[in-house]
């Protein structure tokens, strides 16, 4: 039933772009029964621009400052090595792990012709690594110059949303395969949460959405965080980087449809991994449920810079969550 909701998405994204540069001829797009202009769209993508322009520069935190005079904890530099080049249509995508990023991946791939998931089939790699094989990283001062000639982008994601979706996908099954990197996760992170943070007489071997929300709680993630819960803020800084466009995971479809008139490129990605076992609402109650209104604030306080940036709403969550500790 998934792969024929991916497929039926992925049939409407099609029809969509064959039809975007006649669309977009006429200044009109068609969403959720809303018609947005393309300036609209324009306009919106501005507005997030300005939006965490604005938020860094109340933070002190921008290229000309020192890190002494920043007023929170953050990288003196961008991540350079985190971003994928994309030589020939100019590209330079930071991913987000767990925001779209197999699929960005995947379509900058193609853009070389490369079948990355015929790859991933036969070696049972990760997206990301047969993405670096093709797309190596690049340091300072060439990746600063790779940076100011390409169209700048990222995407991001409700932080809660996606930190559940990283639990799911790399720790709540161990077995669930190879190609998730699920039996290096559990090794990695599960074990040790589950002997730190486990109250209960659960046998289960990996640990519980609340356990690993405590690990992050106690966790330094400037330090520590893994690449699928670090903050956005501090792996793709975008108060030091000036993005071109920050797509949200939650309007893929019509930012993309921005993005690809501006890079004259026909072909966008083919999204995958929806929501498994219901909308990403439904699957989140049943999760958040189980945690205090204390210990959603505390998580809220240790991803506080990214609802910030982004103007991401944390209270639907506080209101699921329990009232007692």
């Amino acid at each position: 039933m998934s792969k024929m909701k991916c497929n039926a998405r992925y049939f409407l994204f099609s029809v969509l772009m064959i039809m975007s540069f006649y669309v977009f001829q006429l200044g009109i797009t068609l969403h959720s029964d809303v018609y947005l202009t393309e300036k609209s769209l324009e306009n919106r993508m501005t507005e997030r621009l300005d939006h965490v322009t604005q938020v860094c520069s109340d933070l002190h935190i921008r290229q000309n400052l020192t890190m002494s005079e920043f007023s929170v904890a953050h990288p003196p530099a961008p991540q350079y090595s985190v971003f994928y080049f994309q030589p020939e249509k100019q590209i330079a995508y930071c991913p987000i792990y767990k925001a779209a990023s197999t699929s960005l991946l995947d379509w900058l791939l193609s853009i070389n012709n490369i079948d990355a998931k015929s790859i991933m089939k036969y070696t049972d790699r990760q997206m990301s690594d047969v993405a670096r094989d093709v797309y190596p990283s690049v340091d300072y001062p060439q990746a600063e110059k790779l940076l100011k000639e390409s169209t700048r982008v990222m995407v991001v994601r409700h932080p809660f949303e996606r930190l559940l979706s990283a639990y799911r996908d790399k720790l709540e099954d161990h077995l669930r395969g190879p190609q998730h990197g699920t039996f290096y996760y559990h090794r990695k992170f599960g074990r040790r949460i589950v002997s730190k943070y486990r109250k209960s007489n659960s046998t289960r071997p990996e640990p519980s959405f609340e356990e690993f929300v405590d690990y992050l709680i106690d966790t330094d993630l400037a330090l520590y965080a893994d690449d699928h819960w670090i903050p956005f803020y501090l792996f793709c800084t975008p108060c030091l980087v000036d993005y071109d466009f920050i797509v949200y995971f939650e309007t893929l479809d019509e930012d993309f449809l921005l993005l690809l008139q501006r890079l004259n490129v026909e072909r966008g990605p083919q999204w995958e991994h929806s929501a498994l076992g219901g909308s990403s609402s439904q699957v989140a109650r049943s999760y958040f449920e189980k945690l205090s209104k204390v210990k959603v604030q505390r998580l809220f306080e240790k991803y506080r810079m990214d609802f910030q940036l982004f103007g991401y709403d944390a209270e639907p969550y506080f209101d699921i969550a329990r009232d007692d500790e």
